[in-house]
């Protein structure tokens, strides 16, 4: 006689501390049923781990508790015997007798074919049918079911529920269900990573739960940005939280790395992956985004979008960007654990994957995402040959000015001289972050620098054109002639630093009173601003300014 644990079977304790989830408890219960009939069969919670999946759950059927059977799966319930005999166990909570010549007849065999599986699903179908009242049925953890005769059985079972039994499934990964069948139909609701994931409102509320915690908002949405919503991830960081007196530093320094965040994610989820899985998750978290062809090329593997397929089937952290799922990156905080553990394992392969995919990304011209290779591996070369060479229209345009300002800081006096459009470069970032002895520093060492750059003398005289201004030493006549002189020393199509020094050209003629000869350097000005499309948070005040003015004119 097969012993079922009665643990299993139990609906499993709510925690004193949960956030209640209100909107999307009422999205659960829309359209659920009419009177004492469900009209669908199933709610599919599919996510990877640590996103809430069985706690919200409970929190929607905690009203329903006396109406709710509960089965937890484990790997070990692969048997059909055993899983179907689990389930009956489960349902025998609204009647003792369901399901008894079932369990009888499953106790009696050894062989468990199709045909013997249909052979209890109808009439415990049927049993369930002749109760009265609702019911509702879940299975816990069903991404540990693998065998393909208890899923056929499942769509079978779940196609042909009685209207007063709801099934709600819990799983890491898609179930191989008819769903497409059961969406179209409206049988359906699922729950995925977009509705698990907290807001800042619902961390807000998870905060209130602990009266010695005090965050700041732009420090809930730091945690909000590093756990991507991650329920488990917020727990952990609330958890250390509560035992340090840093709390700023805390959160600024909280990352996958932390030991806890560390720990979860490598025992729950990359330890229990094939080696080929757990290989292509090291290799491709180096990526900040990526498809199948990318990975292929620079892991030299050929069979990555199978993989990645099976990644998202199996909500394996993997976050797809499109709607047609060609590209991909990773939850940040996993990303940052599969990074680190690259660098620290295969060090020598994370140097190589990293030079591949430089080189790769330039030759695309991608110039941002080539300069994040070089970067990571702190082959600073590479990084300023990158920013030397390439427009700062087409570097500045996919990344913020911090981000820019934080290459530069890893530059020696040597490379700056090596690469010297690079000083002028410097000299324009610390114009724009307010640092004027900086600025000074900085053209004064471009001013020594014999370059044979085309172009360079024409941006030095533009930024020192700027700086007058900055620093207050303004001569609208020595303003205008000196930038029209850089116009003169510039390069046809450098756009960026023309589309500078005419606004400049605008500017002093505006207030020596000449507004026509001011409004047509401005309206040029504009032209070049619609070419390059640079994000307006990069302009300086007096450049935005004069975008948003001709935006409201045109």
């Amino acid at each position: 006689m097969q012993e079922f644990l009665k643990t299993k079977v139990i609906v499993p304790p709510l925690n004193t501390k949960v956030v209640p989830r209100y909107e999307l408890v009422n999205k659960l219960n829309d359209n659920l049923q009419v009177g004492k009939m469900f009209c669908r069969k199933l709610t599919l919670f599919c996510a990877p781990a640590g996103y809430g999946k069985t706690t919200l759950t409970r929190i929607w059927l905690e009203k329903e508790k006396e109406s709710t059977a509960w089965v937890s799966l484990d790997e070990h319930d692969n048997s059909p015997s055993l899983f179907w005999g689990y389930i009956i166990t489960a349902l025998q909570k609204f009647d003792r007798n369901l399901g008894k010549n079932i369990l009888h007849f499953l106790n009696s065999n050894n062989y468990f074919t199709e045909w013997s599986s249909k052979s209890i699903i109808v009439p415990l179908l049927n049993e369930l049918m002749e109760r009265e009242g609702i019911m509702y049925l879940v299975l816990d953890d069903y991404h540990l079911i693998t065998n393909s005769e208890i899923h056929q059985g499942m769509a079978y079972f779940i196609e042909n529920l009685p209207p007063n039994l709801h099934l709600v499934v819990t799983t890491r990964s898609l179930p191989p269900w008819p769903l497409a069948k059961w969406r179209a139909k409206e049988k359906l609701l699922e729950v995925g990573v977009n509705q698990l994931k907290f807001t800042i409102e619902e961390i807000s509320t998870m905060l209130k739960l602990y009266d010695n915690l005090l965050l700041k908002d732009e420090e809930i949405e730091i945690l909000l940005t590093k756990t991507a919503g991650w329920v488990t991830g917020l727990k952990l960081a609330i958890s250390s939280l509560l035992s340090t007196k840093d709390v700023e530093g805390f959160i600024k320094k909280f990352s996958g790395n932390h030991c806890s965040i560390l720990h979860f994610l490598t025992e729950e989820v990359f330890n229990n992956q094939e080696k080929e899985i757990r290989d292509f998750l090291l290799e491709t978290s180096i990526f900040q985004r990526f498809n199948s062809t990318l990975c292929d090329q620079i892991t030299e593997r050929s069979n990555s979008e199978k993989i990645l397929a099976k990644l998202d089937r199996d909500n394996l952290f993997l976050i797809p960007l499109d709607e047609k799922k060609s590209w991909f990156t990773y939850h940040p905080l996993f990303s940052q654990i599969l990074l680190s553990m690259l660098k620290k394992h295969y060090y020598e392969k994370f140097i190589h994957l990293n030079q591949r995919a430089f080189d790769y990304f330039l030759q695309s011209n991608e110039p941002s995402t080539a300069l994040y290779h070089s970067y990571i591996i702190n082959d600073f070369d590479k990084t300023a040959f990158v920013l030397h060479h390439f427009p700062i229209e087409q570097l500045f345009n996919l990344n913020h000015l911090q981000l820019i300002h934080k290459y530069f800081q890893n530059f020696s006096l040597d490379i700056l001289k090596k690469y010297p459009r690079l000083i002028l470069y410097k000299a324009f970032i610390m114009l724009i972050l307010g640092d004027m002895k900086k600025v000074e520093y900085y053209l004064n060492l471009a001013s020594e620098v014999n370059s044979s750059d085309e172009g360079y003398l024409g941006i030095l005289t533009t930024i020192q054109v700027y700086y007058k201004i900055y620093a207050g030493k303004v001569c609208l006549t020595d303003v205008l002639e000196t930038s029209k002189k850089a116009l003169n020393l510039l390069p046809q199509g450098d756009f960026f630093w023309s589309m500078a020094t005419t606004v400049v050209c605008g500017d002093a003629l505006f207030f020596s009173g000449e507004f026509k000869k001011a409004h047509h350097y401005y309206l040029k000005a504009y032209s070049i601003i619609l070419i390059i499309k640079i994000p307006i948070s990069f302009y300086l005040p007096e450049q935005r300014s004069l975008l948003h003015y001709l935006n409201l004119e045109n």
